[in-house]
């Protein structure tokens, strides 16, 4: 009964501090007070726990007490139940006030950029403004260098269209952007540089001596010239004009039919250019003579040279001088019985197009022919990027449950020394390095418990380059299909040596294997730990030069071939073994069978390449290593 009284009284404390709930809440915390009720609330706690018993039987006497000792005796518990919650309810705050601060972020100016750092007089172009926290449609203002200019702001940025004036002189331009509603104001600045005026190159007056009533041409060369811009010759005969196209314009004009003999001065003038050229010709007793000009190669590259070749028909003619616009200034040379040749090389900037070559004829001083031809300029080739390629092979594509085989690499543009690394069906990772053919070779395992069926091996390149290769797991072995020859090298000189490298995947280790050369001569060898056997054969030095076909059969397994090309030797040499055996090749000499048994595989000279333990490259087909 005490037990239940003491509950009910708790309960009722607790139901009182839940009904005065948020009234009661705050002045407890401020003041820091520990009434009754407050000291009560770990009451209902208690009724959770599984064994109450004890602490409610000590505590409800003390509810009981009268009120006046209840708070001295709870005073201490009060205190410290109530300083958690007093930290509690100032973390809200805290949070409250930061996010508020946020909020309140003051408008900015975060950047400005220009469409042009640099400017002509009179040239337009924009301000880019951006800005942090600053409305739609606030103003955004564009001072100091010119007529200042407003904008609008969307999304936080402003585009402010502006024109250099007309009479800028060139310099450096500080702008002043200002934005409404922030405070602070922003700078940049802007660069006024001189626009490229119009000019004159050059002109060519051709030829230089005319009779009267003959014809003659001036090419006039220009710079910063629009096409269609007219230009002027005056000076001997009726002024003519032509039109500016790609910078160039030619005029003709005529000599009067009674010009007096003598030198008379052109003026070319151009439209919208300030300067003018002067030009002579002289009027006189023409001298006949044809001129000719070719250039080889007649299409180049920006920066090649080429050759220009001159001829005359005027044997007494002592120069010649070669101008184009794809050469940088005026070729002069001298003529020998009127001919002559130079190498010119092209501008490195010149852009791809057809550019003309004129050649003038000089004799003594005057021009008494010309010529001209052209000149084709094309992009440089763009050297495309090596494409970096790789290609796996496995050699047999079907092995048995606990056998090997062989994973062959061959790449394409990657440097010799690259790890390759081949990742085999049960996730295990196996690295390999390629040599200075692009190639790589390693010997893998099937596990012995592993399940028959299809899968894949990935060989894969530092790069992520890869290539993948189907290998199908059976049970059983595979007869037929995995007995392989290899002849090393396959050129041998007649009196030279060779291996016969025999390699199987589900033969046993002491496996017997049949080699016979083209005589029929037949040698037995047996496959060792690494599925591999080898014998060294030696070829009669009197071995007629061709290719001779050996053998390799093995039971249960499809007899193989690999053929053997002899060359006769240039130099006479001293053999040192006898030959002996087959009819057409003096036997095949056997040396020695190398890597017998189930010991190691040996030292092999393989195409002038060293190996030790695995077959190695010797199946792979690519290798480009035979050498003699």
């Amino acid at each position: 009964m005490r037990f239940n009284t003491s509950l009910a009284v708790a309960g009722a404390l607790g139901l009182a501090v839940l009904t005065a709930g948020p009234v009661l809440a705050e002045p407890v915390a401020e003041s820091g007070a520990a009434p009754t009720a407050v000291a009560t609330t770990p009451a209902p706690a208690a009724t959770t726990a599984p064994e109450p018993t004890k602490a409610p039987a000590a505590k409800a006497p003390e509810t009981k007490a009268p009120e006046t000792k209840a708070p001295e005796a709870k005073a201490p518990e009060a205190k410290q139940t109530q300083a958690p919650a007093a930290k509690k309810s100032a973390q809200p705050v805290k949070k409250v006030t930061k996010a508020a601060k946020e909020q309140a972020a003051e408008p900015a100016i975060t950047g400005v950029t220009l469409s042009s750092a640099t400017v002509t007089a009179g040239q337009s172009y924009e301000v880019t403004v951006t800005t942090s926290a600053v409305a739609d449609g606030k103003r955004v203002h564009v001072q100091g260098f010119g007529d200042p200019k407003v904008a609008l702001t969307k999304d936080g940025k402003a585009v402010v269209g502006l024109v250099a004036p007309s009479d800028a002189t060139p310099g450096a331009k500080t702008l002043k952007i200002s934005v409404e509603g922030v405070t602070t104001h922003s700078s940049a600045t802007v660069t006024v540089v001189e626009a490229a005026k119009p000019a004159i190159v050059d002109a060519v007056v051709s030829p230089g001596l005319v009779a009267p009533g003959e014809n003659y041409t001036v090419a006039v060369s220009t710079k910063d010239v629009a096409d269609g811009k007219r230009v002027h010759v005056q000076g001997l005969g009726d002024p003519k004009v032509a039109y500016v196209k790609d910078g160039r314009a030619t005029v003709t004009l005529t000599a009067p039919a009674d010009a007096a003999p003598g030198v008379s001065t052109l003026t070319i003038s151009v439209e919208g250019v300030e300067t003018q050229l002067k030009r002579t010709i002289e009027v006189g007793q023409a001298i006949p003579s044809s001129a000719s000009v070719t250039v080889t190669p007649g299409t180049v590259h920006a920066g090649d040279k080429v050759g220009v070749r001159v001829r005359s028909s005027e044997p007494r003619a002592t120069d010649a001088r070669v101008t184009s616009p794809a050469f940088s200034g005026k070729h002069a040379f001298t003529l020998s019985k009127g001919q002559g040749e130079i190498t010119a090389a092209t501008s490195n900037d010149i852009k791809p197009g057809q550019y003309p070559v004129t050649v003038e004829i000089i004799l003594g001083e005057r021009v008494i022919a010309t010529a001209q031809t052209t000149l084709t300029v094309t992009a440089k080739p763009v050297t495309p990027t090596p494409i970096v390629s790789m290609d796996l092979q496995l050699t047999p594509g079907k092995v048995r449950v606990g056998g090997s085989y062989l994973a062959g690499v061959h790449t394409d543009n990657v440097k010799p020394g690259t790890a390759v690394v081949i990742t085999t069906p049960d996730g295990k990772k196996h690295t390999v390095k390629v040599d200075d053919f692009g190639d790589a070779v390693t010997r893998l395992h099937v596990p012995k418990d592993a399940k028959p069926g299809a899968y894949e091996v990935v060989a894969t390149l530092p790069g992520g380059q890869s290539s993948t290769a189907s290998l199908t797991v059976t049970q059983d072995v595979v007869p037929g299909a995995d007995l392989y020859l290899k002849l090393s090298p396959g050129t041998v000189y007649a009196g030279g040596d060779f291996t016969a490298f025999v390699a199987s995947d589900s033969a046993k280790p002491g496996t017997e294997v049949v080699i016979a050369d083209p005589g029929g001569k037949a040698v037995t060898a047996k496959i060792n730990a690494h599925g591999v056997a080898a014998v060294r054969f030696h070829v009669s030095s009197g071995t007629k030069a061709g290719a001779y076909v050996f053998s390799a059969d093995m039971e249960r397994a499809k007899k193989v071939y690999a053929t053997l090309t002899v060359k006769k030797r240039v130099v006479a040499q001293t053999d040192g073994l006898t030959p002996r055996g087959g009819a057409e090749t003096g036997g095949g000499l056997v040396a020695a069978q190398v890597g017998a048994g189930t010991g190691g595989f040996g030292g092999v000279a393989l195409g002038g390449l060293l190996m030790a333990a695995g077959a190695g490259a010797a199946f792979l087909g690519r290798r480009r290593r035979d050498q003699v």
